[in-house]
């Protein structure tokens, strides 16, 4: 299982942002909670997730959610983000060269984007 610290808002709620943590399971569920309740947990194929500049949109089920993590390049991997903005995909390419943990990450990138 992989933790992450996040902030989390909605997609059009101009309210601050609330602290969470963003655990990816080994079932390969996203589960989102704060210190008090559990947000919502999705099985991670039935998200749609897509990287933009102010943070991570996660559509489940007719919402949209925004967050941003501790470490935004290896939650894009573990997810397994392929568009990013620039600057978080030199990230992830860094983390993907130097990180052992993510070595595999970067040759099933490779092995998919041969593919298409």
């Amino acid at each position: 299982m992989e933790q992450y610290d996040g902030l989390l808002r909605l997609v059009g709620d101009f309210s601050p942002p609330i602290r969470v943590t963003i655990d990816l399971t080994e079932e390969h569920e996203l589960r989102i909670a704060t210190d008090e309740i559990e947000i919502g947990h999705w099985p991670m194929e039935e998200l749609t997730i897509r990287a933009q500049d102010d943070g991570f949109h996660l559509l489940s089920e007719g919402e949209e959610l925004v967050i941003t993590t501790d470490n935004d390049p290896a939650f894009a991997v573990s997810m397994g983000v392929r568009n990013a903005p620039v600057a978080l995909r030199r990230q992830m390419s860094a983390l993907m060269r130097s990180d052992p943990r993510f070595h595999d990450a970067e040759v099933e990138a490779k092995v998919s984007e041969s593919e298409i």
